[in-house]
């Protein structure tokens, strides 16, 4: 069979162009899946993102206070709010905070000679152990103490219903002694602080 110049040329370009556009569906293909891939990885980093707001809600959104000399009722408050309890003479005994739509005691309070306030740290886990925490509260005093210690990286310290983290409002001085200190704020008596943590 004889083909003339002409018609090899055809079948030539009919044979690259066949060619071209198998390896064209292929890369495009191959782009589709390169861009639903980014898409899936933003949409996950801005769930990490807003889930990470979401673990802080104090630095995320306003928070109320509520106070009365009952116990908070189920449905009052949002997420994040924060509830006083008092003996009805205006001393606060007990303090709560919203979490998951619940409110969750953040422990009881009390005022000693002094100036020295009794106040709780709670233990992490499924249970919560409540122990008098040290320090003074007397407008100059920022170390405070958990008895037994904590591990360290876990603490989160509270004043006035406000939490602190490492490095963001807290130093955790010697978690072996229990040992940390306020660095943004200073408080004073009737005040309180209380103290969240994994104990060591």
């Amino acid at each position: 069979m004889n083909l003339s110049r002409e018609e090899i040329l055809q079948i030539v370009h009919f044979t690259v162009q066949q060619l071209f556009d198998k390896n064209g569906e292929k890369n495009d293909k191959k782009f589709a899946d390169i861009e639903q891939r980014l898409a899936d990885l933003n949409l996950k980093r801005v769930r990490e993102a807003r889930q990470s707001m979401s673990v802080q809600p104090l630095l995320t959104q306003r928070s109320k206070s509520y106070t009365d000399s009952t116990d908070p009722a189920k449905n009052l408050g949002e997420t994040g709010d924060f509830y006083e309890k008092n003996d009805g003479a205006g001393v606060i005994t007990e303090k709560f905070t919203k979490e998951d739509g619940r409110w969750v005691s953040l422990g009881t309070y009390a005022t000693a000679a002094s100036g020295t306030s009794l106040v709780i740290a709670m233990t992490g886990g499924p249970h919560t152990d409540y122990v008098s925490m040290g320090g003074v509260l007397d407008d100059s005093n920022q170390l405070y103490n958990i008895p037994g210690g904590y591990v360290a990286g876990t603490l989160v310290a509270y004043f006035q219903g406000q939490a602190s983290f490492k490095g963001e409002g807290i130093t955790e001085t010697n978690p072996a002694t229990g040992d940390f200190t306020f660095t943004l704020f200073t408080p004073n008596p009737g005040q309180y602080v209380a103290a969240r943590y994994e104990a060591a």
